[in-house]
């Protein structure tokens, strides 16, 4: 900071343009980045075509947690060479080393030269390879640990240093002002994805954290940004394996779960589509990319507005942070969020018989807190539109039929045929004449092609947007001030909530280690750090037996007490 470069990042960081507009948050963004305790650094992009780039940075404002992943570092920067210029947005990450996956350079400016909008303008990228190039050992390690073990698969990949700048510096979904605003950055993002898929790219890693809004200076307005192309891929790979080396691990330890989320190359668990969760091969399509779209709304809505859901934290719990397991060692995806897409609706509690139903409030007049407003809010509509198509979507799914993979029964003996057969007796007394009785016919169901075709409107990205257009330009009528604070923070002190855990970070790991030893669907409590590692040291066997043998022990003192 005392150096003359770092004078130079102060006063560009403090110089508050007199017509200063709302675009202005991204110099607010640089400034309170640069801290006096901690270091300000001018970073290295080896470009392409031998072209070297050098960007100032102070605190990254993104920082992926935990020793599993990419460790990712996201920052505010300006081109050491043009203090004065325009800001720019540098992600430090460290790739995956895979021919079936792109550089996020490659597809972003692929997608720049085709026209795509909503994204991130690409600056320049690279991967770093002065002094030398920085590539992990941990899976050659692991190779050499296991040679002997000829069918054991690697639970590690090769990663890269590697960093990329664009031109746009998004800020957080979460900073929307109403909810009208939130569904026209919510149709921008599906307009990015619907314009990348028709060039052959197709995003895989839907998130509240991808998803951003920037204020676009030509139009003078907030629009979405569909950000985060790393894990994309070309609509035309058919790979068998899916989207995973394997994911089927034996064993329901912490430690194997660890090894099935870095070997993953999926997106964001808790934005997810059910059906990927519960198929770890499956190809990524349409319908679940539109699906996770679904779900980074109804989370971003429960948290910040209006609602009757009484306890945010549990149902954000229940429906995005949890998980089911099987004996196969498959994690797959929570039962309520499952429930909800079988289901079409999304009930949030039950009293005596009655089911409550999510709903969304109209907000009361500014001068009169108390009054309700009977009016529906527009986003019920919209959600349960969606929810229909879900439900249609996952209601024509095959069904398994185990019993014809089962082994053939014995067939028993036939039976002597008697002449009259036997009365049994109900409640002590012979049952009453049959002609009095109602029989159950079974209802008659919604027909197979009203079916199809409500499922169909998840298949193209056409009917989403329609429908949000028609939310934001039709007759619909939202609330001016709908917008209320982060109710999930509020809801209960401590709690650390699962946005943007990659499905292959060590926070959905510690957070299952916390689950497993609380209610799979209830209130989360406050997780510690040291807690949590304790939970992965246990999975060592010589961990279990001292903290068995720690445990008879008390017991027996308390006994002889």
């Amino acid at each position: 900071p005392t150096s003359d470069l770092g004078k130079k990042m102060l006063a560009r960081a403090t110089k508050k343009p007199a017509d200063a507009g709302p675009e202005d948050y991204v110099r607010e963004l640089f400034e309170k980045s640069l801290k006096t305790d901690w270091s300000w650094w001018k970073l290295r992009v080896d470009g392409e075509h031998g072209v070297v780039r050098h960007f100032l940075v102070g605190e990254p404002n993104f920082q992926a947690p935990g020793v599993a992943g990419r460790g990712t570092r996201g920052y505010v920067a300006l081109d050491a060479d043009n203090i004065d210029g325009q800001f720019y947005y540098l992600k430090d990450a460290w790739r995956v080393v895979s021919r079936q996956i792109d550089k996020e350079g490659k597809i972003l400016q692929f997608l720049n030269k085709n026209g795509v909008k909503y994204i991130p303008t690409l600056e320049c990228h690279g991967d770093i390879i002065s002094p030398t190039i920085q590539l992990t050992k941990t899976n050659q390690l692991w190779k050499d640990l296991h040679k002997r073990k000829t069918s054991a698969v690697c639970p590690f990949k090769k990663h890269q240093h590697y960093r990329i700048v664009v031109k746009e510096v998004g800020q957080e979904m979460a900073k929307f002002e109403r909810g009208r605003q939130l569904i026209h950055a919510l149709w921008c993002c599906i307009f990015a994805h619907s314009e990348a898929y028709a060039k052959g790219i197709i995003h895989r890693d839907i998130s509240a954290g991808n998803l951003l809004r920037y204020f676009d200076q030509s139009t003078g307005q907030w629009c979405g940004l569909l950000n985060d192309w790393e894990m994309a891929k070309d609509t035309s790979s058919k790979r068998s394996k899916g989207r995973q080396h394997d994911r089927m691990v034996s064993g329901l330890g912490t430690i194997h779960l660890l090894f099935e989320l870095i070997m993953s190359d999926q997106g964001t668990w808790q934005f997810m589509s059910a059906a990927a969760l519960e198929a770890p091969r499956k190809q990524i399509g349409v319908e679940d990319e539109l699906e996770s779209f679904f779900h980074v709304l109804l989370f971003l809505a429960i948290r910040f507005l209006r609602h009757n859901c009484d306890n945010v934290a549990a149902f954000v719990h229940a429906y995005f942070d949890d998980f089911s397991t099987f004996n196969t060692g498959h994690y797959g995806c929570g039962a309520m969020k499952m429930l909800c897409m079988a289901n079409g609706r999304i009930a949030i509690k039950m009293d005596g018989g009655v089911v409550s139903l999510l709903e969304f409030i109209w907000p009361p007049p500014a001068g009169n807190p108390a009054e309700v407003d009977a009016r529906s809010h527009p986003l019920n509509e919209l959600m349960q539109t969606i929810l229909g198509w879900l439900q249609a979507h996952y209601s024509l799914m095959p069904v398994a039929n185990t019993r014809a993979n089962s082994p053939t029964a014995p067939v028993p003996a036939a039976a002597e045929e008697s002449d009259e057969e036997e009365v049994l007796l109900l409640a002590g007394k012979p049952p009453r004449d049959p002609m009095e009785l109602e029989h159950g016919q079974p209802s008659a169901p919604v027909s197979r092609e009203a079916q199809e075709a409500l499922a169909q409107k998840l298949y193209t990205h056409q009917a989403m947007l329609e429908l949000l257009e028609g939310a934001l330009h039709g007759t619909t009528k939202w609330p001016p001030s709908d917008k209320t604070k982060d109710q999930l923070s509020e809801s209960e002190e401590g709690y650390e909530h699962g946005a943007d855990i990659k499905a292959d970070s060590t926070d959905l790991l510690k957070h299952g280690a916390q689950r497993r030893r609380t209610c799979g669907a209830g209130p989360s409590h406050k997780r510690r750090w040291d807690q949590l590692e304790q939970a992965v040291a246990q999975d060592s066997p010589k961990r279990q037996k001292s903290v068995i043998r720690k445990s008879i022990r008390t017991r027996k003192q308390r006994r002889s007490s």
